[in-house]
């Protein structure tokens, strides 16, 4: 459970640092806009390829995306 908390917590931050929607993630990641809302919201567990997608989209490394937010 800890590294999905990681995960959310750290995909949040940079959408804000990003100012970027849940709409505009889903479009540059290619997944639904509810898939990601879901996801933040702990209501769904995204797949491997799914949290890669998200963080190359949010502008993350996506080894650093399961990483302890700071």
């Amino acid at each position: 459970m800890a590294l999905i908390n990681n995960f959310v917590g750290n995909l949040q931050a940079a959408l804000k640092k990003q100012g970027m929607s849940q709409a505009a993630l889903a479009r540059e990641a290619g997944v639904h806009y509810v898939t990601v809302n879901r996801i933040l919201k702990y209501r769904l567990t995204p797949t491997i390829d799914v949290c890669e997608r998200l963080a190359i989209a949010a502008k993350m490394q996506p080894e650093k995306i399961f990483r302890k937010p700071a």
